[in-house]
């Protein structure tokens, strides 16, 4: 006897453009596909029959596997493809679609009986049923009816699905039938509306094998719910927490047949779906776990596990009278709302002094980090200020691993390792709770496999200390590829064309990376995390908490959620230097990468609802919202484009040698760029850098290699680019705040 086997399989129907994707990949049956998928593999059933199809998410799990098993089962689908009051009414592009897939992906496998149950008996003679789905109307007189008709159809030792077993109110029966059958062998899944697997006319070996392992099933197959839970399975098949959930209470008296519509909208915006009796009480949920609640009726009063819940709780409650009033927005706007830590009614950051050597706390989340936190940790023991502590909360999900073997092994009095009773998985509650802990006077936020430049804590103190009005602070960054240190680079138009890049040597590397700085924060840049500062990000203790801290219950976007409420309230200080060395794993698997569908989705619903305030805010400070789309060193020096609400902590103790070197000059004299380049070798560059932009000399990167990191900057322009332009782009890459054109007098 073969074992059962649990298998990832690929449904050639989600590729399907007939169908609607939600339907099939989020919808009520969306739990159990793998069950069934792996039922057929194990059982081999030669006759499979579903009462009940709509889209066919179950009947095409059935054949798919009949055919990747090489099965000579056939599966038969029997509805009307007209729909009834539970499933909602529909036309005939549903049966079309289900006809196309049927007839392109599952030829002599899938066959479909357009007719009522009743109408199908005569089709198939009495004990000639393995598998029988019975998932069409929901009543519990229409169910037992469909049971007690097709019984005889089924043959010895045939099983009998139905779906809907834990669905409650609005006429559903299922649940009550199910309850009836407890007497026979079953498996009872109770996930994605409930799967009743039944045994009414006896098991072979193979079933009491089934039987035996029957509550490993449910607990493995729970794990692939598409509704009622946090997980869901992304495009390359990897487990994706959902936004959060939208627990749904429906009136017992209130029909609608299209919700399930609306449900698979919602949930392709990353909102979960668990469906509530009308008069249940409030469900157990941890409390910090992401949620609204969504009443559909005509009087609000009669969901009296809503009423009875307490003021906060009821702050996330939204009421409908109808589900075509439920709009994801709607649904992102009350869990923002309710979570904000911001209110309005605060007030803006208002400085206090700092003392002359004040504590940097350094905070991180670990997870799983495995070597990858000495990164981080060998950084901060070189540091040029030591006046520093670092704050680790370790996520991980590992029984102590990662704490035991990681972190317990960072040798330093300075390092505060904090491990939580259980895993949160919420990554802005992890940085709250690590902030939270820090006692300095600034903040922090490093990464748990990124790394600082040595002077990275020193230019953030003096930055601070030279500006007080700023409660933010942040300085250019670049991203290495972990696995072979090749460069990243995102492009001439990242972050809307207010994002560029310079060069410079990084010695430990033996080669150069490509370093990006943000030039301006105004109404084109604060639309998107793309245009707003990457690490290293550090605020004044006091702002930091001001403007409510990280949001507990983001997975996802958290840092454009506070950099966001950072901007509406305080000053921010730019340092135009390379301050932190971010690393990006092999394969793509960093966090920013592999969520990626879900940040953009909750960023833009995070710039909806900021909408206003920000609008606010560029008033105040003289900034236009809309600006014209034009790469910032290509703007003249009068367009309203280059104006920034920021400030610029440039050094004013040496100063920046600019060369702008365009195509065009193709005699352009090196003599003067060279003559800088040696004084500056003698000197240790201790009173000026050297900026290059433009057609770059094959020496620059020689002499660089040689020179203290930083000291020469460069990067190479488009054949195109002029004089102009080239000057333009290295005065936005120099550190300096006297800059001294070279080899060309200004006009």
């Amino acid at each position: 006897m073969k074992g059962w086997d649990y298998r990832h399989a690929t449904f050639a129907v989600d590729e399907a453009e007939e169908l609607p994707a939600g339907a099939i990949r989020y919808g009520p049956w969306s739990g159990h596909r793998r069950f069934a998928y792996d039922f057929v593999r194990y059982l081999a059933p030669e006759c499979i029959v579903e009462l009940g199809t709509q889209y066919g998410a179950s009947f095409f799990s059935f054949c798919q596997a009949v055919k990747d098993g090489g099965l000579t089962s056939t599966c038969h689908a029997v509805d009307t493809w007209e729909g009834d009051p539970h499933a909602g009414y529909y036309g005939d592009d549903v049966y079309e679609g289900v006809k196309a897939v049927t007839e392109r992906e599952f030829p002599g496998i899938g066959k479909l009986l357009r007719k009522t149950f009743d109408e199908a008996l005569k089709e198939f003679e009495d004990g000639s049923i393995d598998l029988l789905h019975i998932d069409g109307y929901h009543t519990y007189e229409a169910v037992s009816h469909d049971y007690t008709t097709w019984l005889p159809k089924l043959s010895e030792n045939g099983v009998v699905l139905f779906h809907d077993t834990y669905v409650r109110g609005r006429d559903f029966g299922v649940y009550k039938f199910w309850a009836e059958r407890q007497g026979d062998p079953h498996i009872d899944f109770t996930h994605c509306n409930g799967l009743g697997v039944l045994f009414p006319k006896g098991t072979n070996a193979q079933q009491e094998h089934m039987l035996i392992r029957k509550g490993e099933m449910e607990e493995v197959y729970r794990g692939t719910d598409r509704i009622g839970r946090l997980r869901r399975n992304n495009e390359e098949g990897g487990a994706e927490p959902s936004m959060f959930t939208a627990y749904l209470y429906i009136s017992d008296s209130y029909t609608d047949h299209y919700l399930h519509i609306i449900f698979n909208r919602l949930m392709e915006k990353g909102i979960d779906i668990v469906l509530c009796d009308a008069d249940a009480s409030h469900p157990e949920v941890d409390p910090k776990h992401p949620r609204v609640y969504v009443s559909i009726g005509q009087d609000w009063q009669e969901f009296k596990g809503l009423n009875g819940l307490p003021l906060e709780e009821r702050r996330r409650w939204i009421h409908v009278k109808s589900g075509e009033e439920i709009e994801a927005d709607h649904l992102f706007h009350c869990w923002f709302k309710r979570t904000d830590p911001l209110p309005e009614v605060k007030v803006g950051f208002l400085p206090s002094p700092m003392s002359d050597l004040p504590l940097v706390s350094v905070f991180t989340a670990a997870y799983r980090s495995g070597d990858k936190i000495r990164r981080p940790y060998e950084s901060l023991l070189k540091q040029t200020y030591s006046n520093w502590e670092w704050v680790i909360v370790d996520d991980s999900d590992d029984g102590g691993e990662t704490y035991q073997t990681a972190l317990m092994g960072l040798d330093d009095a300075r390092v505060r390792r904090y491990r939580p009773d259980g895993s949160s998985g919420y990554i802005g509650a992890v940085k709250r709770y690590a902030a939270s802990l820090c006692t300095g006077e600034i903040l922090v936020e490093v990464d748990h496999d990124d790394e600082l430049t040595e002077d990275c804590l020193e230019k953030i103190v003096s930055a601070f200390q030279a500006n007080p009005e700023a409660g933010f602070a942040y300085g250019d960054c670049t991203e290495v590829h972990a696995d072979n240190l090749h460069a990243h680079w995102y492009g001439w138009d990242s972050g809307y064309g207010y994002n560029l890049y310079y060069r410079v040597w990084i010695h430990k590397m033996k080669r150069w990376q490509n370093v990006n700085k943000h030039t301006a924060l105004n109404g084109t840049t604060i639309r998107h995390l793309v245009g707003l500062p990457n690490h290293p990000r550090a605020w004044r203790r006091d702002c930091y908490h001001l403007i409510g801290g990280h949001r507990e219950e983001l997975l996802v976007a958290d840092d454009y959620d506070l950099l966001v409420r950072t901007f509406l309230s305080t000053r921010v200080v730019a340092i135009p230097d390379l301050l932190y060395i971010q690393y990006r794993n092999a394969g793509g698997s960093n966090t920013t990468f592999t969520r990626n569908k879900q940040i953009q989705l909750l960023v833009q619903q995070l710039y909806n609802y900021y909408g206003d305030r920000i609008g606010q805010r560029l008033e105040s400070i003289e900034l236009p919202r809309e600006i014209p789309y034009e790469r910032i060193w290509k703007r003249k020096t009068d367009d309203a484009g280059v104006k920034t609400a920021h400030l610029i902590h440039e050094r004013e103790d040496r100063s920046s040698l600019v060369f702008p070197i365009p195509h065009e000059e193709e005699e352009y004299d090196h003599t003067l760029l060279l003559e800088a380049l040696r004084e500056g070798m003698e000197t240790g560059f201790s009173d000026h850098e050297i900026v290059i932009a433009g057609r770059i000399p094959h020496l620059v990167e020689t002499y660089a290699a040689n020179a203290p990191m930083g000291a020469i900057r460069w990067w190479p322009m488009e054949v195109e680019d002029d004089w102009e332009t080239c000057l333009r782009y290295a005065t936005y890459m120099a550190s300096c705040k006297e800059k001294v054109v070279v080899g060309r007098s200004l006009t």
